[in-house]
């Protein structure tokens, strides 16, 4: 399961678990209501809301990575790049990049670039992939 504040807001939670397939309910924990949710087509493995809580980024079982926008109507966008499971993603700190990690390999998406082109398949730039002979 994942759980994480949504910034900007005193009583809102961002949720998801296996048995949710794929949903992240966002809850006022003080009531226990449902006030919106969004949906992708894998179970949700790991997730980080933008600093701003406009954006959240979601890591996927199947390797891929959503981001899910206000700027793109709280749709996603799907890249893919990794081979396994995404068991982290960050924001950096001025919502500019989203880093992803699956196993050891740690890629990083520039969310303008997700954002403008939906189906994007390379990473902006691959920090470390301990199989690869070089690393930067």
């Amino acid at each position: 399961a994942q759980i994480g504040f949504v910034p900007g807001s005193s009583k809102l939670v961002a949720y998801s678990s296996p048995v949710l397939m794929g949903r992240i309910l966002i809850l006022d924990y003080r009531t226990g209501t449902v006030v919106g949710q969004h949906a992708v087509p894998q179970i949700v493995r790991s997730m980080s809301l933008s600093s701003d809580g406009l954006a959240l980024a979601i890591g996927g079982t199947a390797g891929s990575v959503f981001v899910v926008s206000r700027e793109i109507d709280n749709a996603y966008v799907e890249v893919k790049g990794h081979d396994g499971p995404v068991v982290s993603v960050a924001y950096s700190a001025d919502n500019a990049v989203v880093h992803s990690v699956s196993y050891a390999t740690l890629m990083s998406w520039s969310v303008k670039s997700m954002v403008r082109r939906a189906n994007s398949t390379a990473p902006m730039k691959l920090l470390f992939d301990p199989l690869s002979k070089t690393e930067e």
